[in-house]
């Protein structure tokens, strides 16, 4: 059930958050910091849903959140460019591992 849970808020979280990133005027270098602001997110948004448990496979939850969130991301941003050029950007894929490390180090057990 924990894992119904989980899966539900990060793919909630993932598909609001990768709607609005588009739209923040923030690019170049400070494009790190919004993925890194969604990792926590996400990262955050699953912990609440478990009641703050931890462990690999709510990592792996959260890890694929934050990918899918990038992926909503490339869609919403390129409705009337190239889809490949927006989603392979070296930029964004280096911003969405950040966020994707952020993310699963919420849930890592201490």
């Amino acid at each position: 059930m924990f894992y119904v849970r989980a899966a539900a808020a990060g793919l909630f979280s993932a598909a609001a958050l990768g709607f609005i990133w588009p739209y923040i005027p923030l690019s170049g270098f400070l494009l790190f910091f919004i993925a890194l602001a969604v990792g926590y997110v996400i990262g955050e948004a699953i912990s609440l849903s478990v009641n703050r448990k931890r462990g690999p496979g709510l990592q792996a939850i959260a890890g694929v959140s934050v990918f899918l969130c990038y992926v909503i991301r490339s869609l919403v941003e390129s409705m009337s460019g190239n889809f490949l050029n927006t989603f392979l950007n070296p930029y964004g894929l280096i911003a969405a591992a950040l966020g994707i490390v952020i993310a699963v180090g919420l849930l890592r057990r201490n």
